[in-house]
């Protein structure tokens, strides 16, 4: 029991040390312990100050959204009050370039219609003079000819007379002579411009006879070649008389064709410039709707080729179509009223209308004038109006074509405007990239260069690496091709979703 307590004794001290490691090592922990929950503490104060901070700049950040609101609401309502003034100003330009053009058009046209008046004047003149030569040529073949018919009917005539005279000779020889030698004979057939022929073996009776009739014969085959070789050149002249008709008729139809066809492009130019007078003098708002002001050269046609007055006028020029009349048009200064307008008093064009004392005078003037009246020959007005449906068809084709390639190029103008913009931004963000990447990067490529190796043929643009053979050229050419493809889809995904520049300015900031 001794022992036993003197044990307990002996262990309190060990106990005792025990007691003190472990408050010593629960000190220890609870000095850790503080210290982290000290730290903890100071974090959670920072923290706190920086939530109260920010808490401070979302409440200013609050008050400023609110007054970007409010700026927004006034701008939009702004906005929204000029919206239209803008759509009215939009239309004024188009309508302006249109006119423009238009005017230039014009302008053109106008300019073409005085050459081909100028050139159709001056074959007029030609074809005048050539008419007129033919006529002269004319008259003297129509001379030569009576001429040589008159010199012919003389001639028969006379050859005529010869004959008779020569049978009365023989006549009279058969009568008188018949008891009379050979040689007497002779004498008188000599002395009267006979041919005779020696025979000895005829008698006088037979002899004189034949020789009569031999002159006879061969007096009238003389005549005879001269009447067929008049006839001839008669028939010769008259050939050639018939063909300068032809020709002279023909170069009136075609000058007639041409005056008909210049009388037609005036009259609608006519009636295309008054419609465009009338429309530019009219208001806007009232002239021309919503659909007309997305295609104003439509409704011009439309109205120009809807319009009853155009038969009217392509007509009023040519004539009634059952008889041949004269053409009676009054030609005013070109490029000013560069107009063919038509003397009927029923027509009812847009241009002056003459008076029957303005009809009278050019009807007194032109039979002063010794100039043949020209004739004319008018087509059918059903090509003519076939002819018309078929070009205004032809010009509304054009202008919704036309439009619909404006339209086109304006949208590849945008994309190509927006794809810049897209360019130029990666450029200036990317600071590796293109003219604004910085010097490290060229010096980067020119050791590449200097040690060599595929990418150092790629810097360079030269082979640089024996190594290179034909594969791996082709693994590389894959690679840059598969970039190449993803750059493309890249790009045809922005072209679909059109994000804006400034959206991905705000998520590449954020």
């Amino acid at each position: 029991m001794r022992v036993g307590f003197q044990l307990d004794v002996l262990c309190l001290p060990s106990q005792e040390a025990d007691r003190l490691r472990e408050r010593e090592a629960e000190r220890l922990c609870n000095e850790v312990a503080a210290r982290e929950a000290t730290e903890k503490l100071h974090r959670i104060e920072k923290e706190n100050a920086a939530l109260e901070a920010r808490l401070a700049e979302m409440g200013e950040s609050e008050k400023q959204r609110e007054e970007l609101k409010t700026q927004l609401t006034a701008l939009q309502a702004s906005y929204d009050n000029l919206l239209h003034l803008k759509s009215d100003l939009d239309y004024c330009q188009r309508r302006e370039t249109q006119l423009s053009e238009f005017t230039r058009r014009l302008t053109e046209r106008n300019a073409a219609l005085q050459a081909d008046y100028l050139s159709t004047q001056s074959r007029l003149e030609a074809s005048e003079r050539a008419v007129s030569e033919a006529r002269q040529a004319a008259d003297v073949a129509a001379e030569l000819v009576a001429k040589a018919e008159a010199k012919l009917v003389a001639e028969r005539t006379a050859f005529q007379q010869t004959i008779d005279s020569l049978e009365t000779k023989v006549v009279h020889q058969f009568v008188v002579l018949g008891g009379v030698g050979l040689g007497s004979f002779l004498n008188l057939s000599s002395s009267d411009g006979v041919e005779t022929a020696y025979c000895n073996s005829w008698p006088v009776r037979q002899l004189s006879p034949h020789l009569q009739m031999s002159a006879m014969h061969s007096e009238t085959a003389n005549g005879d070649m001269h009447v067929a070789q008049l006839t001839e050149s008669a028939a010769t002249l008259n050939s050639a008389l018939a063909r300068e008709r032809e020709e002279r008729n023909a170069l009136r139809r075609k000058q007639h064709a041409q005056d008909r066809e210049l009388a037609r492009l005036l009259a609608v130019q006519s009636l295309r410039t008054s419609s465009s007078t009338t429309e530019i003098t009219e208001p806007v708002a009232h002239s021309i709707g919503p659909r007309d002001r997305a295609h104003p050269e439509i409704v011009a046609d439309n109205e120009s080729a809807g319009n009853p007055q155009n038969g009217e006028a392509s007509n009023q020029c040519n004539g009634p179509s059952d008889s041949e009349a004269p053409i009676q048009c009054e030609f005013r200064p070109l490029l000013g009223n560069a107009l063919l307008t038509s003397c009927d008093p029923s027509a009812k064009t847009p241009a002056t209308t003459p008076t029957p004392q303005i009809l009278g005078e050019c009807s007194e003037a032109k039979e002063e004038l010794s100039c043949p009246t020209i004739q004319m020959v008018e087509p059918s007005k059903s090509l003519l109006v076939n002819k018309i449906e078929k070009l205004q068809r032809m010009n509304l084709r054009l202008s919704e074509k036309n439009d619909f390639m404006r339209d086109h190029i304006n949208q590849l103008t945008r994309e190509v405007q927006r794809k810049t913009q897209l360019l130029q931004h990666f450029l200036v963000s990317d600071p590796e990239a293109g003219g604004t990447s910085p010097m490290n990067v060229d010096e980067n490529k020119a050791n590449m260069i200097q040690k060599g190796g595929l990418m150092a043929s790629v810097f360079s643009g030269q082979a640089m690496d024996s190594q290179a053979n034909l594969k791996v050229c082709l693994q590389i050419n894959q690679k840059l091709q598969n970039v190449l493809e993803d750059t493309l889809f890249k790009n045809i995904t922005l072209k679909v979703s059109n994000t804006p520049v400034f959206t991905l300015t705000i998520m590449f900031i954020n």
